[in-house]
């Protein structure tokens, strides 16, 4: 690294962190989805292994998942509160980001200020704010892609095949969306090849042996699920508003001209990445908010290229003499599409994250009823019943190595949506659910504002703060 790139590296990861630091350490609680994570680190710390199997799951099921991202967190517990460790390392990590767009954009067009422009463009990117209450492993798989292909960008020099593949193993242990790199790498092969240029026998034997590790650890990890692995449910999400229009407008253009027009083999490896994740996405191979992030990354590091060529190309016409007045528009497109929507990102994911009203449900469940107790939420938020309230729950938001997944999660959404209270009891006996969490999720989910069935008898209130109820079961159906 050249001393002179210090200070803006620097700079940018110091703000960056500050700012996910800032937002993170001043909310109480996380997202819903965080919880199963929570709840993987808590048990690695306390056990020193992953849980395989979930007693708190009604009928009991096998739990699959990549642990490292979990043991690193884990370790740190055993230092630091586990609380501050939740909060501050995913940020750390999110934060690396930047700073490695930058080191890889110098790399390849040595232009301090097309380095300072993607940093700027990574480090903005509003669904990076959106997931910041989320203990994801995405917040670690994420940085490692694209530390991984800064590095090979150096293995020419022979100096760092160890460190790739080193880096790669850890990557196959972190999240399976790490797919997109092998993808990427596999493509980078293929259009080097197609474009005549040349490719060195240790690049080819490296991505292949690279591609087999990676392959080979998913296998002896997930195994038991690959027969049952189902497409990423499809979002709506804009990528306009998820990535910014400056990274996709510039990243576009990046890929068009170093596919049709330019010949660059470091160039050739991000474009192929960026293909990669767009494939993935598309056939919904991965889900479309973790390819957004890895393609919003991406398109940032081609903007900051696609950058530097447009300022050579502005020197050599009469309008050089307006370079600053150019730059000053960007940055300020930046502020209006990027800045901006990350600033709402951040106060909506906020909205998101249990709030006290719903703490002190969980809370009040975990001090009032019996540990055998199965309690039935949304499936967004059956993670927070386990985790906080360590009772039972009949569904969440995962369905692999859950037989009867669907049945549940239908089950669920007619005992919420349902008028009529026999059906509903009788769902409620068929699962041995006792307690009801009506919380503002089921608001949303099926625009309802308290059970339909309601009554002193059967389903009876036994606890209410605000917009969150708890609602105890007590009638059996019986043939007479």
């Amino acid at each position: 690294m050249d001393k002179r790139d210090r200070a803006p590296i620097g700079i940018i990861f110091l703000i960056v962190l500050s700012i996910r630091l800032y937002f993170s350490l001043t909310t109480s609680n996380f997202d819903p989805s965080a919880y199963f994570d929570v709840r993987m680190i808590e048990y690695i710390a306390e056990k020193n292994i992953p849980m395989t199997q979930d007693a708190l799951f009604a009928g009991d099921r096998s739990i699959i998942f990549s642990p490292l991202f979990h043991y690193i967190l884990a370790v740190f517990t055993w230092i630091f509160p586990l609380d501050l460790v939740l909060k501050i390392l995913p940020q750390l990590f999110t934060a690396c980001i930047p700073v490695i767009v930058y080191l890889i954009v110098k790399t390849i067009t040595q232009k301090r200020s097309a380095s300072i422009l993607s940093a700027i463009l990574a480090s903005s990117i509003p669904l990076l704010y959106e997931e910041m209450y989320k203990v994801s492993p995405i917040t670690l798989a994420a940085p490692l892609i694209f530390l991984i292909l800064y590095v090979y960008i150096h293995v020419e020099k022979k100096l760092y095949d160890f460190q790739f593949v080193l880096l790669v193993a850890a990557l196959s242990l972190v999240h399976p969306s790490a797919i997109i790199l092998i993808g990427g790498l596999l493509g980078y092969l293929l259009i080097s090849y197609l474009e005549g240029m040349t490719i060195e026998k240790g690049e080819i034997e490296l991505i292949l042996f690279s591609t087999f590790l990676y392959l080979w650890v998913q296998f002896l990890l997930y195994k038991r699920v690959f027969a049952e692995i189902s497409l990423a449910k499809a979002t709506n999400v804009n990528p306009l508003i998820a990535i910014g229009v400056v990274p996709l407008i510039l990243g576009i253009m990046c890929i068009y001209t170093y596919l049709l027009r330019e010949k660059n083999k470091q160039v050739y490896l991000y474009v192929s990445i960026a293909i990669s994740t767009a494939l993935f996405t598309i056939t919904r191979l991965i889900p479309v908010n973790t390819g957004y992030i890895y393609g919003g990354i991406v398109l940032c590091i081609l903007s900051g290229i696609a950058y530097a060529q447009f300022q050579e190309y502005l020197k050599k016409t009469k309008f050089a003499q307006y370079t600053r007045i150019t730059n000053v528009l960007l940055y300020v497109i930046i502020i209006g599409t990027m800045v901006i929507p990350s600033i709402y990102s951040t106060s909506a994911a906020q909205e998101r994250t249990v709030q006290e009203p719903l703490q002190e449900a969980l809370l009040w469940l975990k001090e009032n009823t019996p540990e055998e107790t199965v309690v039935l939420a949304t499936p967004e938020e059956g993670y927070i019943i386990a985790s906080i309230a360590q009772r039972q729950i009949i569904a969440d938001s995962t369905t692999l190595l859950v037989p009867d997944a669907l049945q549940r999660i239908h089950s669920t959404d007619r005992i919420y949506s349902t008028q009529f209270p026999i059906e509903a009891i009788s769902l409620l006996n068929e699962y041995d659910i006792e307690y009801i969490l009506f919380s503002p999720a089921a608001l949303r989910r099926y625009g309802i504002s308290t059970l339909a069935y309601q009554n002193q008898d059967c389903v009876k209130q036994v606890f209410s703060k605000e917009n969150v109820k708890v609602y105890r079961s007590r009638c059996q159906l019986s043939v007479i």
